[in-house]
Protein backbone atom coordinates (compact mmCIF):
# COMPACT_ATOMS: atom_id res chain seq x y z
CA UNK A 1 0.00 0.00 0.00
CA UNK A 2 2.81 2.46 -0.33
CA UNK A 3 1.52 3.73 -3.70
CA UNK A 4 -1.27 5.39 -1.28
CA UNK A 5 0.94 8.16 0.02
CA UNK A 6 1.97 9.12 -3.92
CA UNK A 7 -2.24 10.11 -3.81
CA UNK A 8 -3.16 13.87 -3.04
CA UNK A 9 -4.75 13.64 0.02
CA UNK A 10 -7.66 15.29 -0.63
CA UNK A 11 -8.07 13.54 -3.74
CA UNK A 12 -8.51 10.11 -1.51
CA UNK A 13 -10.96 11.96 1.05
CA UNK A 14 -13.41 13.30 -1.95
CA UNK A 15 -12.97 9.41 -3.35
CA UNK A 16 -14.16 8.42 -0.04
CA UNK A 17 -16.88 11.07 0.31
CA UNK A 18 -18.26 9.99 -3.52
CA UNK A 19 -18.26 6.33 -2.33
CA UNK A 20 -20.18 6.93 1.02
CA UNK A 21 -22.91 9.20 -1.35
CA UNK A 22 -22.48 5.87 -3.87
CA UNK A 23 -23.72 3.48 -1.08
CA UNK A 24 -26.57 6.05 0.20
CA UNK A 25 -28.16 6.15 -2.38
CA UNK A 26 -28.19 2.92 -3.64
CA UNK A 27 -29.24 1.64 -0.04
CA UNK A 28 -31.67 4.55 -0.59
CA UNK A 29 -33.43 3.22 -3.64
CA UNK A 30 -31.81 6.53 -5.59
CA UNK A 31 -29.55 4.54 -7.52
CA UNK A 32 -27.99 1.23 -8.56
CA UNK A 33 -25.31 -0.77 -6.63
CA UNK A 34 -21.70 1.31 -7.05
CA UNK A 35 -19.52 0.02 -9.94
CA UNK A 36 -16.05 -1.23 -9.15
CA UNK A 37 -12.94 1.44 -10.05
CA UNK A 38 -10.07 -0.10 -11.42
CA UNK A 39 -7.42 1.15 -13.78
CA UNK A 40 -7.87 1.87 -17.29
CA UNK A 41 -11.57 2.13 -15.95
CA UNK A 42 -13.35 5.61 -15.18
CA UNK A 43 -9.77 7.16 -14.42
CA UNK A 44 -10.56 10.19 -12.73
CA UNK A 45 -9.60 11.70 -9.15
CA UNK A 46 -11.39 15.45 -8.12
CA UNK A 47 -9.20 18.21 -5.86
CA UNK A 48 -10.50 20.88 -4.35
CA UNK A 49 -9.29 24.29 -5.53
CA UNK A 50 -8.77 25.90 -1.58
CA UNK A 51 -8.63 24.57 1.42
CA UNK A 52 -9.23 25.72 5.11
CA UNK A 53 -7.59 25.30 8.04
CA UNK A 54 -6.50 27.08 11.26
CA UNK A 55 -2.50 26.71 10.39
CA UNK A 56 -2.97 29.33 7.22
CA UNK A 57 -2.48 32.99 7.98
CA UNK A 58 -5.64 33.65 5.41
CA UNK A 59 -7.64 31.10 6.59
CA UNK A 60 -7.07 29.29 3.26
CA UNK A 61 -4.75 27.88 0.93
CA UNK A 62 -5.12 27.43 -2.87
CA UNK A 63 -4.59 23.92 -3.63
CA UNK A 64 -4.57 24.19 -7.13
CA UNK A 65 -3.09 26.82 -9.06
CA UNK A 66 -3.85 28.02 -12.47
CA UNK A 67 -1.68 29.84 -14.80
CA UNK A 68 -2.05 31.38 -18.37
CA UNK A 69 -0.99 28.15 -20.04
CA UNK A 70 -0.40 25.59 -17.43
CA UNK A 71 -1.83 24.55 -13.70
CA UNK A 72 -0.25 23.32 -10.65
CA UNK A 73 -1.34 20.10 -9.02
CA UNK A 74 -0.44 18.72 -5.24
CA UNK A 75 2.08 16.02 -5.88
CA UNK A 76 2.36 16.57 -9.55
CA UNK A 77 3.18 19.58 -9.71
CA UNK A 78 2.98 22.36 -12.89
CA UNK A 79 1.60 20.46 -16.26
CA UNK A 80 0.53 22.57 -19.38
CA UNK A 81 -2.89 22.23 -20.81
CA UNK A 82 -4.43 24.26 -23.66
CA UNK A 83 -7.58 26.04 -22.14
CA UNK A 84 -10.45 26.27 -24.22
CA UNK A 85 -12.23 29.00 -22.19
CA UNK A 86 -11.90 31.21 -19.15
CA UNK A 87 -13.48 29.88 -15.86
CA UNK A 88 -16.31 32.07 -14.79
CA UNK A 89 -17.19 32.53 -10.90
CA UNK A 90 -15.30 31.57 -8.12
CA UNK A 91 -13.42 28.13 -8.55
CA UNK A 92 -14.28 24.71 -6.23
CA UNK A 93 -13.55 21.81 -7.34
CA UNK A 94 -11.05 20.59 -10.08
CA UNK A 95 -11.71 17.19 -11.98
CA UNK A 96 -8.67 15.49 -13.83
CA UNK A 97 -10.48 12.41 -16.09
CA UNK A 98 -8.66 10.11 -18.94
CA UNK A 99 -10.52 9.65 -21.68
CA UNK A 100 -9.73 7.68 -24.77
CA UNK A 101 -5.95 8.15 -23.90
CA UNK A 102 -6.56 11.98 -23.66
CA UNK A 103 -6.03 13.84 -20.20
CA UNK A 104 -8.78 16.60 -19.62
CA UNK A 105 -9.61 18.83 -16.59
CA UNK A 106 -12.62 20.44 -15.67
CA UNK A 107 -13.50 23.38 -13.36
CA UNK A 108 -16.90 23.32 -11.08
CA UNK A 109 -17.43 27.04 -10.13
CA UNK A 110 -19.63 29.23 -8.29
CA UNK A 111 -21.43 31.78 -10.07
CA UNK A 112 -24.25 34.00 -8.99
CA UNK A 113 -27.40 34.27 -11.37
CA UNK A 114 -29.98 36.83 -11.24
CA UNK A 115 -33.50 35.82 -11.40
CA UNK A 116 -34.60 35.29 -15.26
CA UNK A 117 -36.44 38.49 -16.70
CA UNK A 118 -39.88 38.25 -18.63
CA UNK A 119 -39.11 37.06 -21.90
CA UNK A 120 -41.21 38.82 -25.02
CA UNK A 121 -40.27 36.26 -27.38
CA UNK A 122 -42.94 33.83 -28.86
CA UNK A 123 -43.22 30.51 -27.12
CA UNK A 124 -42.99 27.11 -29.55
CA UNK A 125 -43.72 23.44 -28.97
CA UNK A 126 -41.20 20.85 -29.81
CA UNK A 127 -42.19 17.25 -30.95
CA UNK A 128 -39.62 14.38 -30.38
CA UNK A 129 -39.12 11.74 -33.14
CA UNK A 130 -36.96 9.21 -34.27
CA UNK A 131 -36.37 9.84 -38.41
CA UNK A 132 -36.21 13.59 -37.36
CA UNK A 133 -34.85 13.77 -33.94
CA UNK A 134 -36.90 17.45 -33.33
CA UNK A 135 -39.55 19.00 -35.18
CA UNK A 136 -41.00 22.33 -33.98
CA UNK A 137 -44.36 23.86 -34.13
CA UNK A 138 -43.02 26.58 -36.53
CA UNK A 139 -42.51 23.66 -39.15
CA UNK A 140 -38.97 23.65 -38.62
CA UNK A 141 -37.09 20.41 -37.97
CA UNK A 142 -33.64 19.31 -37.23
CA UNK A 143 -32.61 16.02 -39.20
CA UNK A 144 -30.66 13.37 -38.43
CA UNK A 145 -26.58 13.48 -38.05
CA UNK A 146 -25.26 11.47 -40.89
CA UNK A 147 -21.59 11.71 -39.32
CA UNK A 148 -23.12 10.06 -36.37
CA UNK A 149 -24.04 7.17 -37.94
CA UNK A 150 -20.95 6.68 -40.29
CA UNK A 151 -19.40 6.92 -36.86
CA UNK A 152 -21.62 4.60 -35.22
CA UNK A 153 -21.24 1.93 -38.13
CA UNK A 154 -17.53 2.09 -37.54
CA UNK A 155 -17.46 1.90 -33.75
CA UNK A 156 -20.17 -1.37 -34.19
CA UNK A 157 -17.75 -2.83 -36.73
CA UNK A 158 -14.72 -2.18 -34.18
CA UNK A 159 -17.01 -4.08 -31.52
CA UNK A 160 -17.44 -6.94 -34.00
CA UNK A 161 -13.59 -7.32 -34.33
CA UNK A 162 -12.88 -6.93 -30.65
CA UNK A 163 -15.09 -9.86 -29.60
CA UNK A 164 -12.73 -12.12 -31.88
CA UNK A 165 -9.64 -10.79 -30.53
CA UNK A 166 -8.13 -13.45 -27.88
CA UNK A 167 -8.27 -11.49 -24.50
CA UNK A 168 -4.84 -10.01 -22.73
CA UNK A 169 -3.15 -10.42 -26.60
CA UNK A 170 -1.66 -7.21 -28.06
CA UNK A 171 -4.37 -6.89 -30.81
CA UNK A 172 -7.53 -6.71 -28.76
CA UNK A 173 -5.58 -3.73 -27.31
CA UNK A 174 -5.19 -1.70 -30.31
CA UNK A 175 -8.83 -2.64 -31.06
CA UNK A 176 -10.07 -1.39 -27.92
CA UNK A 177 -8.06 1.52 -27.97
CA UNK A 178 -9.24 2.04 -31.71
CA UNK A 179 -12.88 2.02 -30.23
CA UNK A 180 -12.23 4.13 -27.29
CA UNK A 181 -11.35 7.21 -29.88
CA UNK A 182 -14.19 5.99 -31.74
CA UNK A 183 -16.40 6.65 -28.68
CA UNK A 184 -14.93 9.66 -27.57
CA UNK A 185 -15.49 11.77 -30.95
CA UNK A 186 -19.29 10.35 -31.00
CA UNK A 187 -19.78 11.65 -27.25
CA UNK A 188 -18.04 14.87 -28.51
CA UNK A 189 -19.98 15.54 -31.81
CA UNK A 190 -23.36 14.74 -29.86
CA UNK A 191 -22.48 17.10 -27.24
CA UNK A 192 -21.90 19.71 -29.53
CA UNK A 193 -24.46 19.28 -31.85
CA UNK A 194 -27.11 19.12 -29.30
CA UNK A 195 -25.82 22.24 -27.35
CA UNK A 196 -25.75 23.91 -30.30
CA UNK A 197 -29.39 22.94 -31.18
CA UNK A 198 -30.38 24.14 -27.89
CA UNK A 199 -28.56 27.06 -27.94
CA UNK A 200 -30.38 28.54 -31.20
CA UNK A 201 -33.68 27.19 -29.72
CA UNK A 202 -33.44 28.92 -26.29
CA UNK A 203 -32.40 32.35 -28.02
CA UNK A 204 -35.16 32.73 -30.24
CA UNK A 205 -38.11 31.75 -28.50
CA UNK A 206 -39.35 32.90 -25.17
CA UNK A 207 -41.29 29.76 -24.07
CA UNK A 208 -40.64 25.69 -24.96
CA UNK A 209 -43.27 23.23 -24.60
CA UNK A 210 -41.74 19.30 -24.49
CA UNK A 211 -43.74 16.82 -24.61
CA UNK A 212 -43.70 14.28 -21.94
CA UNK A 213 -41.85 10.46 -23.85
CA UNK A 214 -41.62 7.16 -22.69
CA UNK A 215 -38.02 6.85 -24.10
CA UNK A 216 -37.85 3.22 -22.99
CA UNK A 217 -41.29 2.29 -25.55
CA UNK A 218 -39.16 4.16 -28.40
CA UNK A 219 -36.14 2.60 -27.93
CA UNK A 220 -37.94 -0.70 -27.18
CA UNK A 221 -38.40 -3.64 -30.22
CA UNK A 222 -41.53 -3.44 -32.16
CA UNK A 223 -42.02 -6.81 -33.97
CA UNK A 224 -44.13 -8.36 -30.74
CA UNK A 225 -44.34 -12.35 -31.45
CA UNK A 226 -46.46 -14.67 -33.88
CA UNK A 227 -49.44 -14.49 -31.13
CA UNK A 228 -49.21 -10.68 -31.02
CA UNK A 229 -47.57 -9.54 -34.05
CA UNK A 230 -46.51 -5.56 -33.72
CA UNK A 231 -48.04 -2.96 -35.78
CA UNK A 232 -45.76 0.17 -37.94
CA UNK A 233 -42.56 -2.05 -37.16
CA UNK A 234 -40.91 0.08 -40.14
CA UNK A 235 -41.29 3.50 -38.06
CA UNK A 236 -39.19 1.63 -35.33
CA UNK A 237 -36.68 0.17 -37.43
CA UNK A 238 -33.59 2.73 -36.70
CA UNK A 239 -30.93 0.63 -34.35
CA UNK A 240 -31.64 1.62 -30.84
CA UNK A 241 -28.36 2.74 -30.36
CA UNK A 242 -28.54 5.69 -32.72
CA UNK A 243 -32.44 6.44 -31.25
CA UNK A 244 -30.97 6.38 -27.99
CA UNK A 245 -27.73 8.73 -29.39
CA UNK A 246 -30.42 11.47 -30.06
CA UNK A 247 -30.25 12.40 -26.19
CA UNK A 248 -33.92 13.18 -25.52
CA UNK A 249 -32.98 13.80 -21.61
CA UNK A 250 -31.38 16.32 -22.97
CA UNK A 251 -33.52 18.14 -24.66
Amino acid sequence: MAWITDAPAKALEIAIRDLHKAFDNFFSGRARYPSFRRYGLNDSFSLPVFITGKMWRKGWFMNVVFGKDSVRLPKIGRVRYHKHKKHLGKAKTVTVARRAGQWTISVACEIEIADPAVSDLPAVGIDIGVTKPLMLSTGEFVERDRGLIKLDKRKRRLQRELARCKRGSERRQRRKAKMSKVSRKIAGRRNARIHRITTQITRAFGQIAIEDLQVANMTGSAKGDAETPGKNVMAKALPPSQMKGIKFNEL
